[in-house]
């Protein structure tokens, strides 16, 4: 978009406008500006995950006060898998901020109508995406289908190990229980599950029945698709947020310090505890981002996508890839389906998103 090609095409039969367009659209006004550059891209997730704790704050303000929405937006600003995520180029940070303003704007919706005219213009960017979908696709999501013609599976572990294939039933696959969710909460997840016991107790069901059935439906919705990953799983952060910083708040009232009075020493005493936490959580994201998978020669797919451009060409096994608008983009060759590539596949490529393997004997 940023070099005048338009939106949702690569060359003439390869089809990238499986996304929705508002963070290309984002990065199209940043690369015009500053050129394409992988930083600048991630200092894009970057403000996203800094608006994420700022529209979790008002939205914890709105419905639990001040001390709510601080603890609740420490847990963002802490949260591992989010600190992860926002360190790449990706739209993880985005769709976080995006699910707490919508929630935002829908209980301030019940206030006043007017505070829906804020979604219009959200609607408007969609817009030519569902137009395009019908166009290419013949449905509204575009290439999203393609995840649910293939749920009788999971997708296979390439992700994760190249040697190994995962192959479950996608609706009874726990990953998202097992993985995802403590994933999500990391350290946090005592005080995750406090605030949900104290949220029913407290008779604040309608807000817990809100959190629940989004998180219920939307585990379901993924649980649904071929293809699984622990950060599908971060729009549901700022409920869990929510639900995080309402346990440290309800801890400092419990707490046995406050029945004889001292709620002094009560208030440092949760400070302590999330002070802990959260220094256990940034250890933890630096961890990640710091141990984060990459090839040794590649920092940015431009550097992949040039050493596929110099190498890759013509090669007899041809291309494999889980991305194919990015094999045709630096090559204008149609690559292969990743899911095809084995043990015995040579004199090949292989493009995992902007991680590159090769295989030239």
């Amino acid at each position: 978009m940023a070099e005048g090609r338009g939106y949702g095409f690569v060359g003439e039969a390869n089809v990238d406008a499986f996304r929705p367009p508002v963070v290309p659209v984002l990065y199209a006004a940043v690369f015009s500006l500053a050129g394409p550059s992988v930083p600048a891209a991630r200092l894009v997730s970057a403000v996203f995950l800094l608006l994420a704790v700022v529209a979790v704050w008002l939205l914890g303000k709105r419905l639990f006060g001040n001390a709510v929405a601080g603890y609740a937006a420490v847990f963002v600003a802490a949260a591992p898998t989010l600190w992860l995520y926002s360190t790449k180029a990706l739209a993880e940070a985005a769709v976080v901020f995006l699910s707490a303003a919508f929630l935002y704007l829908f209980y301030r919706s019940q206030d006043s109508r007017k505070w829906l005219v804020a979604a219009m213009p959200m609607l408007a960017l969609l817009s030519p995406w569902l137009a395009n979908n019908m166009a290419v696709y013949g449905n509204p999501v575009g290439a999203i289908t393609t995840q649910f013609a293939n749920a009788g599976q999971q997708t296979p572990a390439y992700y994760y190990n190249f040697e190994e294939a995962a192959n479950t039933l996608p609706l009874t696959d726990p990953f998202y229980i097992t993985v995802g969710l403590p994933l999500l909460v990391g350290f946090f997840f005592p005080f995750t599950l406090l605030g949900l016991y104290y949220l029913y107790k407290d008779k604040h069901r309608k807000h817990l029945a809100v959190f629940l059935l989004l998180a219920l439906l939307f585990i379901l919705l993924l649980s649904a698709l071929s293809e699984k990953r622990d950060r599908y799983l971060l729009p549901l952060i700022p409920v869990v947020a929510l639900a995080t910083g309402y346990g440290f708040e309800r801890l400092g009232n419990i707490w046995p310090l406050r029945r004889s009075g001292s709620s002094g020493q009560a208030a440092k005493a949760v400070a302590v505890a999330l002070a802990v936490i959260v220094v256990l959580s940034l250890a933890a994201s630096f961890y990640l981002v710091g141990n984060y998978p990459k090839h040794e020669r590649f920092e940015a797919l431009d550097e992949a996508g040039a050493y596929l451009n110099a190498n890759c060409i013509g090669m007899p096994g041809g291309i494999y890839s889980n991305n194919y608008p990015y094999v045709f983009w630096f090559t204008g060759e149609s690559g292969k389906d990743i899911g095809e590539a084995g043990a015995s596949t040579t004199g090949a490529c292989l493009l995992v998103d902007n991680y590159i393997y090769t295989n030239i004997t």
